[in-house]
């Protein structure tokens, strides 16, 4: 593939590649955390992984060779540590959601300047949607950082993909308030 068509596709849509090269990055990596719970899932060895993670006080060391034998593939050395981070939520995962009050989904929106997270609309508390960045299948609730409010049309269509901000780059951002503006008239 020719790279100029990559920086005319950003240049069409207003993107900057430096915008562009970020959430694709985090999106690899969090491919990378989400092949790595599914495979550690599917092969039944969560509690073996779990236990010899916790054997280690450097979890870099322990993550090397967890990224290594489930997803296949060797990370630069400064991801370990993220992936690492990902990996102690991934395996104190199991208890129920946390009930967050609303004076913290203010906090949030208020972080966010009172827009989604996701397509910059305008939100309020009562119709935006606490999300968990990363899904709450692979870290539960065991992230401070892993909260962001969004509306509700972001919301739907991001489900459980870690990877969603990545994707919505090209969405064309009139669309979704069209979407927005039929689904509170309806």
């Amino acid at each position: 593939m020719n790279l100029g068509k990559i920086a005319d596709l950003l240049a069409v849509n207003g993107i900057e590649e430096s915008v562009f090269l970020e959430k694709l990055y985090r999106a690899l990596l969090l491919s990378v955390f989400e092949v790595v719970c599914k495979e550690i899932k599917k092969q039944g060895v969560k509690t073996m992984e779990k236990e010899n993670f916790r054997k280690f006080k450097n979890k870099v060391i322990p993550t090397r060779g967890i990224v290594a034998r489930y997803a296949g593939c060797q990370l630069p050395d400064e991801d370990y540590a993220e992936m690492a981070r990902l990996l102690t939520a991934f395996f104190r995962t199991g208890s129920p959601r946390k009930k967050f009050q609303d004076d913290y989904r203010e906090q949030l929106i208020k972080r966010q300047a009172g827009q989604c997270a996701i397509c910059h609309a305008p939100i309020t508390a009562k119709g935006a949607h606490l999300d968990h960045i990363v899904p709450w299948e692979y870290v539960g609730d065991n992230l401070e950082d892993n909260y962001q409010m969004l509306c509700g049309i972001c919301n739907q269509r991001k489900g459980t993909a870690a990877y969603f901000e990545f994707s919505m780059l090209l969405l064309n951002k009139s669309s979704l308030r069209t979407e927005r503006l039929k689904a509170h008239a309806g």
